[in-house]
């Protein structure tokens, strides 16, 4: 009974919504519909012919651990088969072996749960097409250097808990006000862009030669770019503290910028780039721009009770000592290192034969054209220091190396650029470029190279000496060649210091000595008739009976007059290498005047008690020329 009127009324249905009237419509529906249907084609329709790929697969099951993993061969026809690799790895589960285990999710490069090896590089399998060459097969394994679950399936706690170190997170001390917003440029949020694409898929981790060995203490590509992403952010107010962090040998400074990490990302993101901009963050926490900090008398008397002015004059004594009794000839040996600084001192030797000094009847000295070699210099400095600092020290230690050329400005040079080069020397040794080892090839073939150069850049640019006078400058430019000099000398069989006013043994033993070579230099270049007239200093000091006390005495007169003076020092710079939190640093532009410091009274005065002429307080040797008369003084040293 009940399945009766369940046909009634249905049947009352279908009749409600019947048409009571052929329409048009209804006609067209019942008459022409049928009519225009296609006719099936003669025949049975065509088979295409099936594309059989081979896929092999890495295999491994944690249930049959001792069981060695394998690479197991599946056939799949292309014609049947979606264009992916995800496609190709879904269809031999479902239809072929339902235990191949691999993991997948949005099949759109969105999650990154499908990363693996394909066809040796890491990607993600549902953006990865199969390769339409039938005769190669497609080889499949885990992402690389992994603990795998199973197959291809890698394990990534460890790699999430190193995400998880870096609080990727915002991390402020000063939130915003309740019910306010954390608010951002457009400035500000393009910066992000780039990082935030990352799906932390691992694919770049995994490629990286130093994260496969490292990978304990290495935070890797993806984790290092993440991290990234919250230093630049500026609502984040803990920069500073996420790359305190990073600062030891290896969370950040085992990437070597090989790039495999960018060249695989599936995302198209450069993690290379953003470890290369934390390092270059860091470097700026790290290392330090130089700066002048020594202003005042104070500052200059903190200085010499300082670290950093022992190891200045330690350095600059054991390099003294290290050329004892050596001729600038002697044979050694030179490392790979020191003769890279020689390189890049003969890349500026040919800087001057390539910078011909310019039409200057202005004046005697300070040719233009020492501008035009200074700025080579600079605009060429990372070129010229890459092969021998590291690439994060180069703006600390480049500031030492281009002001030991003098001053572009001024046109000058003196005492205080030769002692910035050895504060860059300095710097080299505590990057570990030079060693002690090294001290002969520095003295012997560095310095006196770039003595070389500087005496070019004098004779050729006419540079006027620094302080107007040469301040402490022996031959109105240098004061080291001296001291070194006079260590060569010191137990030599018969020259002595009164030697200097031989001509003869000037010029053959010129080439041997670093002394003798600078008397040359004064002799070929002043056009006054004897040293005494333009060099009162060095005629009193061949007074001394022999070179052990001139040398005992050259250090001592460095100490006092070059770096226990004002004028100076208040031009040597400290950074990271070279530190001196004292004093009072100033600005980099600082100048300084134009004789490279500032004069109360700029005029060559005589002080009270004094014999000399004076600048700025110092008297200056070299300004007797200026005087006519000759004074009884003293022997220096004794």
């Amino acid at each position: 009974m009940s399945i009766a009127l369940t046909n009634l009324r249905n049947a009352a249905v279908r009749a409600r919504w019947a048409p009571a009237v052929a329409t048009p419509m209804t006609r067209f529906l019942n008459t022409s519909a049928s009519n225009n249907m296609a006719t099936p084609t003669e025949g049975a329709p065509t088979k295409k012919e099936p594309k059989m790929k081979t896929f092999e697969i890495y295999r491994w099951s944690p249930e049959n651990p001792t069981e060695k993993p394998r690479l197991e061969k599946y056939e799949v026809d292309l014609n049947s088969c979606g264009p992916m690799v995800l496609d190709a790895l879904i269809k031999i589960k479902n239809e072929q072996d339902a235990t191949l285990t691999f993991r997948r999710s949005c099949r759109e490069g969105i999650c990154g749960s499908c990363a693996m090896n394909i066809g040796g590089g890491n990607t993600l399998a549902c953006i990865s097409k199969i390769d339409g060459d039938l005769s190669k097969p497609a080889k499949i394994y885990p992402l690389p250097h992994m603990h795998i679950v199973k197959d291809l399936v890698p394990d990534l706690t460890h790699f999430y808990k190193q995400y998880k170190s870096i609080e990727p997170y915002l991390k402020q001390t000063n939130p915003p006000t309740d019910g306010k917003e954390n608010l951002q440029s457009i400035e500000d949020r393009k910066k992000l862009d780039g990082l935030y694409e990352c799906i932390l898929c691992a694919c770049c981790s995994t490629s990286c030669p130093s994260y496969w060995w490292n990978q304990e203490e290495y935070l890797g590509p993806a984790v290092l770019m993440q991290a990234y992403r919250w230093m630049i952010d500026s609502r984040d107010q803990f920069g500073p503290q996420r790359r305190e962090k990073l600062q030891n040998s290896m969370s950040v400074y085992r990437c070597h910028t090989i790039m495999n990490c960018s060249k695989t990302c599936p995302k198209g993101l450069q993690p290379g780039a953003a470890i290369a901009k934390i390092k270059y963050q860091m470097a700026l926490e790290m290392f330090e721009i130089p700066v002048k900090r020594i202003v005042t008398k104070e500052d200059l008397d903190e200085f010499l009770q300082s670290d950093a002015y022992n190891e200045y004059i330690e350095f600059i004594i054991r390099l003294n000592d290290s050329v004892c009794d050596l001729k600038i000839d002697t044979n050694m040996d030179v490392s790979t290192n020191v003769s890279k600084i020689l390189e890049i001192l003969d890349t500026l030797i040919q800087y001057v034969k390539d910078i011909p000094p310019t039409e200057n009847s202005k004046s005697r000295f300070g040719n233009p054209a020492f501008r035009d070699f200074y700025d080579r210099v600079k605009n060429n400095i990372n070129d010229l220091l890459k092969p021998i600092v590291p690439e994060d020290a180069i703006m600390e230690v480049s500031r030492y190396f281009i002001e030991s050329f003098g001053n572009q400005r001024r046109i000058d040079y003196g005492t205080g650029h030769e002692a910035n080069f050895m504060a860059f020397l300095l710097c080299l040794e505590k990057l570990k470029v030079i060693t002690p080892e090294d001290d002969k090839a520095i003295v012997l073939r560095v310095f006196v190279k770039y003595i070389t150069l500087m005496r070019q850049l004098q004779f050729e640019y006419w540079l006027e000496p620094a302080g107007s006078h040469g301040v402490w400058g022996l031959d109105d430019y240098h004061f080291l060649p001296f001291m070194f000099g006079s260590s060569q000398l010191k137990n030599h069989k018969y020259i002595r210091p009164k030697s200097i006013h031989d001509s003869d043994t000037v010029q053959e033993f010129s080439k041997y000595y670093m002394y003798l070579a600078c008397i040359r230099f004064i002799n070929e270049v002043k056009t006054s008739a004897s040293l005494r007239w333009h060099s009162p200093m060095l005629d009193d000091i061949s007074a001394c009976k022999t070179w052990i006390k001139v040398n005992q005495g050259m250090v001592k007169m460095y100490k006092a007059e070059v770096l226990g003076k004002l004028p100076i020092m208040q031009h040597f710079m400290f950074g990271s290498l070279i530190k001196f939190e004292g004093g009072s640093p100033q600005p980099e532009d600082d100048d300084g005047g134009d004789c490279g410091h500032v004069h109360p009274e700029k005029s060559d005065t005589y002080a009270m008690g004094q014999e000399y002429p004076e600048c700025c307080g110092i008297p200056v040797p070299s300004a007797i020329a200026a005087t006519a008369g000759k004074r009884s003084r003293a022997i220096p040293f004794d």
